[in-house]
């Protein structure tokens, strides 16, 4: 198996372990389903370590190995961010996929350590989980190091049906 599809292989079963949930959030305070976490080790195994949700009614289920056995025939999603010039608090933006009802997303620390985990219908979000641009002093997760953005896209069934590469970005 390439170094790419482990990685998009471990992105995917953190992200659809890790997040869950819809994308109704209001515009002035952050999305519900976004989850910060501090670095921990992401180690791959049977068992896939997750990020904390915050509501855990709206924790998905982990998918089922079948779904992510065959992750070259997954559509491409196309990161739009630049890997450098981002800022402290970026847009995390992406294409759309046809078919994807839902995105998940990960900011990991370049060891595979989750920094920040986000759910939802939209194609970009701020980071923070804020759909308007967060004021420069607003409490939440920044980016002061380059981190790895992965995008996760499911159907109405929550088949996974498009990834993106790991894409690196920073400030």
């Amino acid at each position: 198996m390439t170094r790419w599809c482990r990685g998009v292989l471990l992105g995917a079963i953190t992200i659809v372990s890790a997040c869950g949930g819809s994308d109704s959030s209001s515009t002035t305070s952050p999305d519900p389903t976004t989850a910060s976490a501090p670095p921990a080790s992401v180690e791959p195994s049977s068992t896939p370590s997750t990020t904390p949700a915050t509501n855990p009614a709206e924790t998905s289920a982990p998918a089922p190995a079948s779904e992510l056995s065959d992750l070259a025939a997954l559509d491409v999603i196309v990161v739009t961010n630049p890997q450098t010039g981002n800022g402290e608090r970026p847009l995390l933006a992406w294409q759309p996929v046809d078919g994807a009802t839902r995105y998940s997303l990960t900011l990991a620390e370049p060891d595979g350590a989750v920094y920040w985990a986000w759910t939802g219908a939209s194609t970009s979000i701020w980071l923070g989980g804020q759909h308007d641009e967060p004021p420069a002093d607003a409490a939440g997760p920044v980016l002061l190091d380059e981190l790895v953005m992965r995008v996760v896209a499911v159907d109405a069934s929550d088949t996974i049906i498009a990834a993106s590469a790991p894409t690196p970005i920073a400030p």
